[in-house]
């Protein structure tokens, strides 16, 4: 006789990115170098330890018309999560990995690999977006290093995962009982916005493959930014959307009076102790902007992208909307009814920026190896859509826009982002 497998709800945002897996490939991405090799055994013990302790990473989504689950695997091995690469070609073999997708089907639902290349090693992560978001990721490979670190100095794990909830319903835990009654009152569709401009992809192909493509800020380009957007009153985020603005409108050849609406990934963790969830999950909220008559100059348009964020940004309860209206509609009805009316209401915005955060060198060294460089990005979008999103290693930017598409998306997609690191250059000599 079978022995039934133990299943987790499904929260509400793992429902979502199911949904929304219609616009993209639900895959969060990190990579990372060291300056030497490191021990392959004890990486492997470290991830090990983490897929074991979170079932949520060794299970499969189940979907159902009445409630979805995941079911949890005991029968999985090393090889459904972690692979060791030896290579002469780093960035064929980082390629290849990197852009893979994480399925809910899979028995896990994170993929790590070590990938070592003339002495030194690369350190990449795959996870389902469906699990858990960028700032868990976070979580993940820097508890990972720490474990690392530690088995090496003590002969096993001692590091007390958190293992508490999924559900969003935390975001209100540290509220006043005045806040949290209006938070959960915010029924507004935020997902209502315009799209006109259209971003110039090729016509799909049955070859289209998952690309991420790159460009770098260096430190000091990325420092005198922050100093001058500091003068003009406008925070990093502030400028990096205006150069990104002023991109969307040169590419996609809209006029100077047109409107663009664009939405900015906002972590809610902003509203919880210690900015870190109970439990591995997703907290990711929206905060739309807006702008039309960018004018005719970096500045210009800095100050409308301020003007449009300083609404957003005054608001007590930014990036908290929807949630109750999506809450709702998955209590009250079966699943497979509260997707389709979801769909029905949904509108995915064609521009998105993410601004993934700082990934600090320090807190990621591994014994005597320390890290020189590094970048996440976000999900694989898919045509029409377009994501902007930049990480910040130490003080210099590496800025990616991940597409399904072909060759001549990925010339398109470099030109957008030279077109960005042009504006903020731009914005330097204003």
């Amino acid at each position: 006789m079978a022995v039934k497998k133990e299943r987790i709800p499904a929260e509400m945002f793992d429902k979502m990115q199911y949904i929304l897996r219609n616009y993209y490939d639900g895959t969060m991405h990190s990579v990372f170098y060291y300056d030497k090799t490191l021990n392959k055994d004890v990486v492997e013990k470290a991830v090990t330890y983490v897929v074991k302790n979170f079932k949520i990473y060794h299970s499969t989504f189940h979907k159902s018309l009445f409630r979805s689950y995941w079911e949890v695997n005991e029968d999985y091995t090393v090889d459904d999560y972690f692979k060791f690469i030896e290579t002469d070609d780093l960035a064929k073999a980082e390629n290849d990995f990197i852009t893979q997708q994480v399925d809910e089907k899979d028995v896990c639902q994170i993929k790590v690999a070590l990938i070592r290349c003339n002495g030194k090693d690369t350190l990449c992560y795959l996870i389902n977006h469906m699990v858990s978001d960028g700032g868990d990721l976070r979580y993940i490979y820097l508890t990972i290093a720490k474990l690392y670190n530690e088995y090496l100095e003590k002969g096993s794990f001692e590091t007390k995962l958190k293992d508490g909830t999924r559900s969003n319903l935390q975001v209100y835990d540290a509220m006043s009982p005045e806040d949290k009654k209006a938070a959960m009152n915010l029924k507004s569709n935020v997902s209502s916005v315009k799209n006109i401009a259209r971003f110039p992809y090729t016509k799909s192909l049955k070859t289209d493959k998952n690309m991420i493509v790159k460009e770098y800020l260096s430190s000091d380009e990325f420092l005198a930014i922050k100093a001058k957007g500091k003068e003009k009153g406008a925070s990093i985020n502030d400028v990096f959307v205006a150069a990104y603005v002023r991109a969307i409108y040169d590419i996609c050849k809209l006029k100077n009076e047109d409107e663009v609406n664009m939405s900015c990934m906002v972590d809610l963790r902003r509203y919880m102790p210690g900015g870190q969830t109970v439990g591995i999950t997703n907290m990711t909220g929206y905060m739309p902007c807006s702008t039309k008559n960018i004018g005719n100059s970096m500045e210009e348009t800095l100050k409308v992208v301020c003007e449009s964020n300083a609404k957003q940004k005054a608001d007590k309860f930014m990036g908290l909307y929807s949630i109750p209206l999506l809450n709702l509609a998955f209590d009250i009805f079966p699943d497979g009814l509260a997707t389709f009316c979801i769909r029905l209401g949904y509108k995915n915005p064609i521009f998105g920026m993410s601004n993934i955060g700082i990934i600090k060198p320090e807190l990621l060294k591994m014994q005597d190896a320390t890290l020189v460089d590094g970048w996440s990005t976000g999900a694989v979008k898919y045509k029409p859509y377009v994501q902007f999103a930049m990480t910040t290693f130490d003080t210099s930017v590496t800025m990616t826009m991940a597409s399904r598409g072909n060759e001549g998306d990925a010339v398109i997609l470099k030109q957008m982002l030279e077109m960005i690191h042009k504006n903020l250059q731009d914005f330097l000599a204003e």
